[in-house]
C-alpha cells in the first residue's frame, strides 16, 4: 500500500469513529426540558399548597375581594356539587346561619335569602342578604347581592378536580369562593375584615365536614 493510499485509509476510518462521537456529544448538550403539571393546585405559592394539603383552609384578602380555599380527598366532584347547590341545606352546618330559603328557582337560576348572626367582641352582628344565584356545567356558581344589608356581595364558587400528573385520574377536588364583600354601614371596615376572613375559613371547614359526612353515607 503506497503512503497516500494509507494516509487515505486512516482518514476514513477516523471519521467513521468519531461521527457516532459527536452525535453522542451533541445528544448530551442539547436541554432537556421537563414539562410541569400546570393544575389549579400547582399555581398556588408552596406555602399555601402545603396548608391545604393538610386539610387547612385558606384565606386571604386584596382590595376588599376575598379568596378562600380548601381541598378534599375524600369526596367526589358530584358529591360536592350536591352540597354546594343545596342552598336550603346549608343552614345545618354553615357557622352563623340561623336560615337560608330558596325564594324562586328557574332551571339553574335561584333566589336564596340568609339571615345569620355573629358575635364581635361584646356585639351580636345580624345580617340579611338576599342573592342571585347561577349554577352552571357542575362547576361554578356565580352569585351577586340583590337586597339586603351588605351594599356589595358578589362573587363566585368554583370547583376542579385535582389529578396528581396529566392524564391520571383526579385524586382530590379543590373548592374555591371568591367574594367581593363591602360591609353594612356603621361596621368598621377593619373589624369587618378579621371578622368576615375568619367567618370564611369557619365556612370552609364547616363545609368540607359536611361533604366528608354525606360522602361517607
Amino acid at each position: 500500500m503506497t503512503a497516500q493510499r494509507l494516509l487515505r485509509f486512516y482518514r476514513s476510518r477516523s471519521v467513521r469513529m468519531l461521527l457516532p462521537i459527536a452525535a453522542l456529544l451533541c445528544m448530551c448538550a442539547a436541554p432537556v426540558r421537563a414539562e410541569l403539571f400546570d393544575s389549579a393546585l400547582d399555581r398556588l405559592p408552596v406555602a399555601e399548597r402545603v396548608a391545604l394539603r393538610e386539610g387547612e383552609a385558606t384565606v386571604s384578602e386584596a382590595d376588599g375581594i376575598y379568596t378562600s380555599r380548601i381541598l378534599l380527598e375524600e369526596a367526589s366532584a358530584a358529591q360536592v356539587w350536591d352540597v354546594l347547590t343545596d342552598y336550603e341545606g346549608s343552614v345545618n352546618y354553615a357557622p352563623n346561619l340561623v336560615s337560608s330559603t330558596v325564594l324562586e328557582r328557574d332551571g339553574n337560576r335561584s333566589i336564596v335569602e340568609q339571615v345569620s348572626e355573629r358575635q364581635v367582641l361584646f356585639l351580636t352582628f345580624r345580617s340579611r342578604i338576599r342573592t342571585e344565584n347561577i349554577a352552571s356545567n357542575n362547576r361554578r356558581i356565580d352569585f351577586r347581592a340583590i337586597d339586603g344589608d351588605f351594599p356589595t356581595l358578589d362573587g363566585y364558587w368554583e370547583i376542579e378536580a385535582i389529578a396528581p400528573f396529566a392524564g391520571a385520574e383526579p385524586t382530590a377536588i379543590l373548592i374555591e369562593q371568591q367574594v367581593e364583600a363591602v360591609p353594612p354601614d356603621g361596621v368598621p371596615i377593619d373589624i369587618f375584615r378579621d371578622a368576615f376572613q375568619s367567618s370564611l375559613a369557619d365556612l370552609m371547614q364547616a363545609l368540607k365536614g359536611e361533604i366528608e359526612r354525606r360522602a361517607a353515607g
